[in-house]
């Protein structure tokens, strides 16, 4: 945080790289080389961790490895080597002894044998979780020098030592003699692959998918409406076809300027054609900017990347902090969703059904169902949200789904009068029944075929409504979402507000390349589960929690723990407030986040690697600028749709409201400014196509 003309680099940038999976370290010896018992320099093995004592656990205490010794003289290979082997001996006996430790409390949380009667009643599993913490940190600390002490191998000896699962490859390295005064030293091994810092609860990735549940734990979440049932053959997985090859439009291509000699001896026909591009250019110029209906924001490049010194970690006084919490509080209960409200999603529901029965009953007599999904129903929806149903049918291909969308778009016009395109407010009161036929799209190409019924009849309030077809997914990410949201209610809180933020400042819309209302919330979860400590856990994380929930659904294993009910209180040690948590998660994504080479991942509750996921170029229309992994689709991300002016946007408004929440210190203004509508600056004038050309020619 302090001054300098140095490039800033956020303090977590060289703690965020995911440990490679764990190996048994090889103890033999390349020839020649005979084994030593003193460790190599800068890898001193780490401290035993201490047994449990009497209980869950007992109290873990560590002691923090020793720091590497850097002016330690450099070894030649046949001497370095043998140490290593035998400092990969021992790490892999602290870490057995440790994952000895954690699988003795698990047994104790969840035991395999049910316990006599008359035992003492076993720990809540958010009493073992804050337990388990440390081991599986030391695990973590321990797999990271597994893999630094393999690639020094590697480096030191690459035709009899392969580099660690995952690592990219690096430079070799030469060792021997110190370097004499005035030489450039070495790089250490230290400098070449810093080892991560612990993160939340994290283990490495089992080799092998866990065996299946018995009958009586896999239990279904259940909706409003029905969940896909885990024992129903899964739909097959929508073909996605591949993005068309960009292609330049000729028309805007500017040619090279001639030099006067060559204007001197042009052809006249020469002459006229390059008119004549020269005027059809300025025509689709002037085409597009009419048609253009939202100018794309810019964004400011002088605002500053860091955080100012006086922002890092400022306090507030109590009282003040008190009255925005209260406010933001009393603003969250004005945005949510009133009853009447869900009795209208009710109503519209049995409406659709009705249709949709009516459409597939002869077609798929018993095979269909009609889930409800999304913010409307997670507890995440804000008032007059749109109502997202999802028509579950057995269908092979993408064309056969196309087809049910026409279907059931022309089921939906038939089950309304129209109205005509012309109608009016006052119309629309006096035939309460009717629509406007052309509200009613059919969207077969899109990524999940989807009817978009942009708005029902007046006795229905208008309400808009989005069918799509076999997005059964989305339906067990909307109850993956309710059960977070059900451990904490402070995730519910910062949700609704930084919703109603991401809508006010207009950068909730996919469509001009900035996120989703279900991308913010995936965010809002992320940001809470690295908090420390944590507020929310990884329902995901199978090492720590049983699933009790797994089904395959298109293709991707959907598998958590869904009793959420067991961990309510699992946040009770972090006491931050929701103006803490607000300012916290606007910050975080302004300052503390690496856009560069980190994902935010749900699945695993902590970041993760574009590297590990393969994102770290453009691929068709993905440009991967932000990246948020979907919970159970690992191929999507959430923030795919984010370009390169859309991500400064971003940025810059993470900024502001960072800026707003630090420095205002009035409760009224700082919620007008961080709420304020945002008005795009005054369009000027469009030049007509003869100006156009006029202005090209010259």
């Amino acid at each position: 945080g302090g001054g300098g003309g140095g490039k800033y680099v956020p303090p977590h940038r060289a703690t965020r790289r995911a440990p490679p999976p764990g190996f048994a370290a090889s103890t033999t010896a390349p020839p020649g080389f005979e084994a030593s018992s003193a460790p190599p320099p800068g890898f001193e093995a780490p401290a035993s961790p201490s047994p449990p004592a009497a209980g869950l656990g007992g109290d873990v205490q560590h002691q923090q490895p020793p720091p590497p010794n850097h002016q330690q003289q450099a070894l030649p290979p046949d001497q370095e080597i043998p140490q290593i082997l035998r400092h990969l001996q021992h790490l892999g006996e602290i870490r057995a002894q440790t994952q000895a430790q954690i699988n003795q409390i698990k047994e104790q949380v969840m035991p395999s044998v049910e316990p006599p009667p008359g035992a003492p009643p076993r720990p809540s599993p958010a009493e073992a979780l804050a337990i388990l913490q440390p081991l599986v940190n030391r695990v973590q600390q321990i797999d990271s020098a597994l893999a630094q002490a393999q690639m020094r191998l590697h480096q030191l000896a690459p035709q009899h030592f392969p580099p660690p699962p995952g690592a990219p490859p690096l430079p070799p390295m030469q060792a021997g003699p110190p370097p004499q005064p005035g030489q450039p030293s070495p790089p250490s091994p230290q400098q070449l692959q810093q080892p991560p810092p612990p993160t939340l609860l994290q283990q490495p990735p089992p080799q092998q998918p866990p065996p299946p549940l018995p009958p009586q734990q896999q239990q279904q979440p259940q909706l409003d409406a029905s969940l896909p049932s885990p024992s129903s053959p899964p739909s097959p997985p929508l073909p996605v076809s591949p993005p068309p090859p960009s292609q330049t439009d000729p028309a805007d291509e500017g040619a090279a300027p001639a030099s006067s000699s060559d204007q001197a001896d042009a052809d006249p026909e020469t002459e006229e054609d390059e008119e004549e591009r020269r005027r059809r250019r300025a025509e689709r110029r002037a085409e597009r900017n009419a048609h253009r209906e939202h100018e794309p924001r810019k964004y400011d490049r002088h605002l500053p990347r860091r955080p100012p010194r006086h922002l890092q970690y400022p306090g507030s006084p109590a009282a003040e902090q008190m009255e925005l919490d209260a406010m933001l509080e009393s603003l969250v209960g004005s945005l949510r969703q009133p009853e009447a409200e869900k009795q209208l999603i009710r109503r519209t529901y049995d409406e659709m059904r009705a249709i949709v029965q009516r459409t597939f009953e002869k077609e798929y007599p018993g095979k269909f169902k009609l889930h409800v999904f999304g913010s409307c129903v997670n507890g995440f929806g804000l008032r007059d949200a749109d109502v997202d149903l999802c028509l579950q049918i057995p269908t092979d291909t993408q064309e056969e789904a196309a087809e049910a969308v026409e279907s059931l778009a022309e089921a939906v016009r038939s089950a309304y009068p129209d109205i005509g395109d012309d109608a009016s407010m006052d119309d629309m009161n006096v035939n309460p029944n009717g629509i406007k036929h052309s509200d009613v799209l059919a969207l077969t190409h899109a990524r999940v075929p989807i009817v978009k019924v942009q708005r029902l009849p007046r006795r229905l309030q208008g309400i808009a409504c989005d069918i799509c077809v076999n997005n059964t997914l989305a339906v067990v990410n909307t109850q993956l979402l309710k059960d977070y949201a059900s451990i904490d209610q402070r995730l519910t809180l910062l949700a609704f507000c930084v919703k109603h933020w991401a809508r006010q400042r207009k950068v909730n819309s996919t469509y001009h390349g900035t996120l989703s209302s279900y991308c913010y919330v995936t965010m809002c979860i992320f940001f809470l589960q690295t908090r420390h400590p944590p507020i929310l856990p990884c329902l995901q994380d199978e090492n720590i929690l049983k699933p009790t929930f797994r089904a395959e659904i298109n293709g991707h294993l959907c598998s958590y723990h869904h009793q959420a009910q067991n961990l309510a209180g699992f946040g009770r040690a972090n006491t931050e407030s929701l103006s803490d948590l607000l300012t916290g998660f606007f910050d975080y994504w302004a300052y503390r986040h690496d856009y560069s080479r980190d994902v935010a991942s749900v699945r695993t509750g902590h970041a993760i690697t574009k590297v590990s996921k393969e994102w770290t170029t453009r691929v068709g229309k993905d440009r991967h600028l932000i990246c948020v992994e979907d919970p159970f689709d690992l191929s999507h991300d959430l923030g795919r749709t984010v370009d390169r002016n859309s991500i400064g946007v971003l940025r810059d408004e993470f900024v502001r409201a960072t800026r707003i929440m630090r420095e205002e210190r009035d409760a009224d203004t700082a919620l007008r400014l961080l709420f304020e509508k945002y008005e795009p600056p005054p369009r000027p004038d469009r030049p007509s196509a003869e100006d156009a050309e006029s202005s090209e020619a010259l």
